[in-house]
């Protein structure tokens, strides 16, 4: 009856139960059943609609696939298809529809849970339109921010793979970036190490981006001098990267305790500038209004130089920089890290020049693949000058 009731046609009924139609035909006539379509009278009334260009076109026109648009002609997706071409109807790019069914890790899903408990706007999944095709995981259209949630083993580069977004080589992040930038759209990349093991600085990260850390003003704060040991606690606890080797530690602190925390050290990579800006960053949950501006102004008033630093794509667009009179200087290409064969963490590349791991007959890449690691590539930075 489940087959009556969908109108399948005799041919149909016979393909899926393994059975020729004369054998369906010969049960019809002993239920006394009637009203099933034949195919050929199925045929019949879905042409009528697909050979009329504007008929056709209208259904398309009306957002409708292939698959649906067959479904409701009772017909065939490749028939639906060829009639396209037939009538010269400007094909969608197949990816451009929203999936039926958005297949997500467990890891992406507590992720896009934890936007839902505290965001309140809309939040689009699986989202295909902003892109023409491409994904983004999360889209907050109200905010004009995009979040993409990157799985260390599904996000390596693989050369050997034949598509771009199977290969993910060095643009496949940052073009994602640039695209949703030119639409003014912020993207956040978080890979899962990130997710899985600084779970907290990131969501502390999304809430800023989102205006709901709570709000502190540097000029209730006091600017110390901040140690070695305390400055490395702070930035692993508050910074994604966590500690550096700094030399130069400003803190601002509230009722005693330290809530922001701006590090120097002397430029390692480009010796037009004296200094680097190597790290800023909030208390966890905190957003310290004007905190950026007050560190740097104490730093200009007692050191001398000039300023280099480094904004992370994934994280940020450089407005602060921007604001605080910074110039944009070089926009850098992506890098990449090192994922080994459990794809639980990246490793800085650094570790893997070909001095260290003994790379003397091959490539740097050929001897980290030998070794059990592999590519994984970031999104680029903005390099940001002050003089």
């Amino acid at each position: 009856m489940e087959r009556i009731v969908l109108k399948k046609a005799i041919e149909t009924i016979g393909d899926e139960i393994g059975v020729s139609h004369i054998t369906v035909n010969r049960w019809l006539k002993k239920h006394d059943i009637k009203n099933l379509v034949d195919a050929r009278c199925r045929n019949t009334i879905a042409t009528e609609i697909l050979s009329d260009k504007d008929k056709l076109g209208q259904l398309y026109n009306d957002g409708l696939t292939c698959k649906k648009i067959a479904q409701q002609l009772n017909t065939t997706q490749g028939t639906v298809s060829r009639w396209l071409v037939f009538h010269d109807i400007e094909r969608r790019n197949s990816n451009s529809y929203e999936r039926d069914i958005n297949k997500v890790s467990k890891e992406e899903q507590r992720l896009v849970d934890f936007i839902k408990e505290i965001y309140n706007g809309e939040i689009k999944t699986s989202n295909r339109s902003i892109l023409n095709g491409r994904e983004l995981d999360v889209y907050l259209p109200e905010k004009n921010l995009a979040i993409e949630y990157n799985g260390l083993y599904s996000h390596c580069y693989k050369p050997w793979e034949e598509r771009e977004s199977l290969i993910k080589g060095p643009n496949y992040h940052l073009s994602k970036t640039n695209e949703c930038e030119k639409q003014g759209i912020q993207l956040l990349q978080i890979f899962s190490d990130e997710w899985n093991f600084r779970q907290e600085i990131v969501q502390s990260i999304i809430k800023s981006k989102l205006g709901l850390n709570e709000r502190l003003y540097a000029r209730k704060c006091k600017i110390v001098e901040v140690d070695v040991l305390t400055k490395n606690d702070f930035l692993n606890h508050n910074h994604i990267q966590g500690e550096d080797k700094s030399s130069i530690k400003l803190g601002l602190e509230y009722d005693g305790d330290l809530v922001c925390l701006m590090t120097f050290n002397k430029s390692r990579f480009n010796r037009n500038y004296e200094w680097e800006l190597v790290r800023f960053c909030n208390f966890r949950g905190i957003n310290v209004v004007g905190g950026f501006s007050k560190l740097l102004t104490y730093f200009r008033n007692n050191y001398a130089g000039s300023i280099i630093s480094y904004a992370d794509r994934r994280w940020s667009n450089g407005s602060v920089y921007f604001k605080n009179g910074f110039d944009l200087i070089r926009i850098n290409k992506a890098a990449y890290y090192y994922v080994d064969k459990n794809y639980l963490i990246r490793h800085n590349r650094m570790k893997f020049q070909k001095k260290l791991i003994g790379a003397y007959e091959c490539t740097e890449y050929e001897k980290a693949r030998e070794m059990g690691f592999n590519k994984i590539y970031d999104c680029g930075s903005l390099s940001f000058g002050l003089y």
